[in-house]
């Protein structure tokens, strides 16, 4: 099985155990490191996630892993919260950060550029629209977006 499939298995079996908690995944991501496969989850939700929280949900995915056998190999798993340089990626982490400066690496560039900054102003179904120069808006599509985060 491909990463990617093993990775969107995954995603749909873990999800529950975060809604249950009141938690949502903000990435996950799952990565040969050796011999091993790495999956590392950022999870978070409103008021934020405590450590002890990270390792609560450490113990139910790894139980879930074997009992399903989801990872049939030796893997790492490793829970955390995003911190201040949490990936952005919907409108909804977009709408969290309105007024402050954003970071963009982009799949396409926008005005001759793969890599942009400007203040969040406004996010829409489909665009996060930035602040570029002074006075200047422009529009960037989600779908650009390969990573996006506060510029700290």
């Amino acid at each position: 099985m491909e990463l990617q499939d093993r990775l969107e298995q995954l995603k749909k079996e873990i999800a529950p155990i975060l809604e249950a908690s009141g938690a949502e995944i903000i990435e996950l991501t799952l990565k040969r490191a050796g011999k091993r496969l790495m999956l590392r989850l950022l999870a978070d939700k409103e008021g934020g996630i405590t450590i002890d929280e990270c390792a609560l949900l450490n113990r139910k995915i790894g139980d879930l892993i074997e009992e399903k056998a989801l990872i049939n190999e030796k893997h790492l798993l490793e829970i955390s919260s995003p911190g201040l340089d949490r990936p952005l990626r919907a409108k909804k982490d977009f709408e969290k950060v309105l007024g402050e400066e954003i970071e963009f690496w982009l799949a396409e560039p926008v005005e001759d550029k793969a890599y942009l900054s400007g203040i969040a102003r406004a996010a829409d179904e489909e665009n996060v629209t930035i602040e570029y120069k002074e006075d200047e808006n422009i529009s960037i599509p989600y779908d650009n977006i390969n990573k996006a985060r506060r510029k700290i």
